[in-house]
Parts: structure tokens; sequence; C-alpha cells
């Protein structure tokens, strides 16, 4: 009796490290990364603790899409097939255990103890069914839906995803000795945790990946580190979890534009794309065609092999929307386009706008200057002359004594400043004391502030009247 009752709780016991978490989304493969533990009698430095996991979460967007081969679908299916035998062996154990309860408890009423002994009966029979029918359908390997890239017979290529809590910048719960449990229901993939130990000036960290629907680590390794700079151990952890997800070799090219809003299209076979994150799975070339709207498109070839991870970086040249010869008089004279150097006169300009300013000058500081656009002359002739000299030297003139009573008024401020403080210090002195010494200087104080007041608002007065001056002279 007492051995029987043992049974349903040594199985109950067991199932936690037979079950393992909920199986993964149907449609990708979500891989989650939790906070990392401190493993270690001596202390472990907590801002490294902090920032080593989020180094890795920022380094593991985006992810590849992850090859799944026939033995890691039939391990699953014989896995879950086993996880389900043993909880209804369980229940069937549970349901013996209450049929003997029954039989053997008194009863006042013999026809109640046979109802009673009856339905635990038929409690057990149908859990016992149910255990024979589990037991006679073999596992089934179940491939889950949403292939990404080609694979082959057999296998299955995922989109890779991160869990929710990671895209919004947090970590999950650091985890204790069975992830399984820690994550059930979470609808998580692969978890990624890990603990840090520290070694005399270096640390360990020892990082574990936690596939929910095999139940057990999918790999393990340590790494050894300066807890000082994260970021080298942080890539280096990376470089091998992207492997570890992806489930084979694979290259990454990354493409940074500018502008930032161009469009960047791959020209390749087996090319997977994340926003502008190419990878590729065996060695080749991959075709890039940037464009966008206003500047001319780019195409580009790179080479690469399997376990590159490659940066391209594109600057993309304004479109020309027509081009004017500009000619000067003399000759040799700089040109400038949107006050942009394009070199010496005789030249063809390019306009990138519907309007543009070309200007020239000369040894002497005369200037000259056209607002030219794409449907205007074929040619325009830029004589710079003395007039545009006088009026160049009368901006600068305006200009600089804008800047000089404004540099006045700056000065100003601190003096008013300091008469205000005292001020109000000599004000509740002489109030709280009621001396009349204080009072006086009170009285003074007050005559220093409105003087330096009046000062400061007559040179604000005179600063926006030059700046007036100043716009106005370059109008």
């Amino acid at each position: 009796m007492r051995a029987r009752g043992f049974l349903p709780f040594l199985v109950l016991a067991l199932l936690p490290s037979l079950l393992g978490a909920e199986g993964k989304a149907d449609s990708a493969y979500v891989v989650a990364v939790a906070a990392f533990s401190a493993d270690s009698r001596e202390p472990v430095d907590s801002l490294f603790l902090s920032a080593l996991p989020r180094l890795i979460l920022a380094g593991l967007i985006p992810l590849p899409p992850r090859l799944e081969g026939r033995d890691y679908f039939a391990e699953a299916a014989t896995r879950e097939a086993s996880a389900k035998l043993y909880e209804k062996g369980a229940a069937l154990y549970a349901s013996l255990d209450e049929l003997a309860l029954r039989q053997l408890e008194p009863g006042p009423d013999s026809q109640d103890r046979r109802n009673r002994v009856a339905a635990a009966m038929a409690k057990a029979l149908a859990a016992r069914a149910a255990l024979d029918l589990g037991s006679a359908k073999p596992a089934k390997p179940q491939k889950p839906s949403g292939p990404v890239a080609s694979a082959s017979k057999g296998e299955e290529s995922l989109r890779v995803v991160l869990h929710e809590d990671n895209l919004k910048g947090e970590l999950l719960p650091a985890v204790g000795a069975y992830p399984g449990a820690a994550i059930r229901g979470k609808k998580i993939s692969l978890l990624i945790h890990g603990k840090v130990g520290a070694i005399g000036d270096y640390v360990s960290v020892e990082v574990m990946a936690f596939d929910t629907a095999l139940a057990r680590d999918l790999a393990s390794f340590k790494v050894y580190g300066d807890p000082a700079d994260p970021g080298p151990l942080a890539r280096e952890i990376v470089a091998r979890l992207a492997s570890l997800v992806a489930g084979r070799d694979f290259a990454r090219i990354t493409v940074k534009t500018s502008p930032d809003s161009a469009t960047v299209t791959p020209r390749g076979q087996g090319i997977y794309s994340q926003d502008r994150t190419f990878f590729a799975f065996d060695s080749g070339s991959l075709g890039l065609e940037i464009k966008a709207p206003g500047y001319q498109s780019l195409e580009k070839k790179v080479d690469y092999l399997l376990g590159d991870s490659i940066t391209v970086t594109v600057e993309l040249l304004p479109a020309s929307l027509g081009q004017v010869r500009v000619e000067t008089l003399p000759p040799g004279l700089p040109v400038f386009l949107d006050g942009l150097p394009l070199g010496l006169s005789p030249l063809v300009a390019s306009l990138v706008s519907s309007s543009s300013v070309l200007a020239s000058s000369d040894a002497q500081g005369g200037q000259a200057e056209a607002v030219v656009s794409p449907l205007g002359p074929d040619t325009l002739v830029l004589i710079p002359n003395q007039d545009s000299k006088t009026r160049g030297k009368l901006i600068q003139s305006k200009r600089d004594k804008f800047y000089s009573a404004l540099g006045l008024f700056v000065v100003s401020l601190p003096v008013t400043t300091l008469a205000y403080g005292l001020n109000s210090m000599y004000y509740d002195a002489a109030y709280r004391s009621g001396d009349s010494g204080l009072a006086n200087l009170y009285y003074l104080s007050s005559l220093g502030l409105g003087g330096s007041a009046a000062l400061s608002a007559g040179f604000a007065v005179n600063a926006v009247i030059c700046l007036v001056r100043y716009i106005s002279s370059t109008d």
C-alpha cells in the first residue's frame, strides 16, 4: 500500500525533467537571452555581470534563419512521445492508488462503497486504455511551418526572432539549475543563459543554450576575458551562438548607406535578408543595388566566404538634373556651387536641385553670383566686380558690429546678476536685523542693480538694432 502510494509522487517528481518547457512557436524559432548569474567565491563586478548579456543581446540582432534537420525532428518527436507516456503513466498510478484507497476504506453503506469503488475502477481502466493507446502510436516528427529559405529534403529552414522582452531591451530573469521550468509557457524555443566567475584578474563565462523541444542544452562552452572590457568577449560569444542558432556556417554582410533612406536590393541565390543585413550559406558573391530618390543609383558586388562578417558602406551621389557650362572673366577663377567649390573655370557644373547658386570671386575680393535652374542657359558667364566687393565689405562690417554689440550684452549679464544677488542679500539682512547701516547698503545696492540692469537692457536693444541692420545688408 505504501509503495503503491509512493509511485505517483515519484513519477510526478520526474515529470519536469522529462517534459521541459512548452514547445516552440509554429511560425518562428524564438530565441531569448536571460540575465547571467554570478558563480564564484570571489565577487564578480556587477557592471560586467549586467553589461555582458546586454552586449550579447545587441549582437544577436538580427539572426540568420535556422536549419533543422531530420535528427533534430526525430529527437524532438521521441522526447515528446516519451513525455506523454510518462504523463499517462502518472495518471494511471494515481488512479490505481485511488482505487486501492476506495477498496480499503470502511463504510456503513455497502452500496455507496461499491459505487465509489466502481468509479475508481472505471477511472483506472480509462487511464490504462489511454496509456496503451499512447504506447501503440509511433512518434512522428512534427515539422513547424514557416520556411524562409531553401533546405534539403527532410530539413526545415525557420525564421528566427528574439523574444518580445528582449526586443524591448529587457533580459529575462536569471534561471536556476533547470531552465525549462523557468520558461515554461513563454513560447521560447532557445534560452541563452550563463554563469560568470572571477579567476584572479580575469573572468570565466560559461554560456549555455537550452532547447525547449529537446529539453536539453544544445551547447555549453566557456570563454575567458578581461572584466574591464566585455566587448571582445561578447563578440566571441555572439559569433558562436549565431552559428549554433543557424545550425550551419554562414556569411553576414551588413550594408550602411548615405542617405539612410536608400533602398538596398540583393541579387544572388540563397540570400536571406533582414533589414540591411544579408546572410549567405555558401561562399560566393552578393550583388547589391542601392537606390534613393534624388540620387544616382549604384550597383556593388561583394565577395564573401563562409564565416565572414562584412560591413559595406555606400555613399550615393546626388542625381544630376542638368548641366551648365560656367565661364568667368578673366578665366581661371574659382567657381562655387551652393557654397561648395567645383574647381577653376571654365568647367561644366551638374545641377542637383531645381534652383542652384553659382558663384565666383577674384583675388581683389570682387564677387559674382547667379541663380540657375536645369531649364536655364547652357552657358553662364560670371564677371566679378568691385560693387560686389564693396557690398561684401558692408555685410562684413555690419556683422562685426552685431557680434560686438552681442558681446557687450553677454559681458554685462554677470555684473547684473552679481548686483541682484548683493541687493537680495542686503535686503534680507536689513529686514531681519533692523540695522540702519545695512539698510543704507541695501539702498546703495538697489542703485547699483538699477544701473547695471539699465546698462544690460541698453546693450540688448543695441544688439537687436545691429542684428536688424546686419540682416538688412544681406538682402
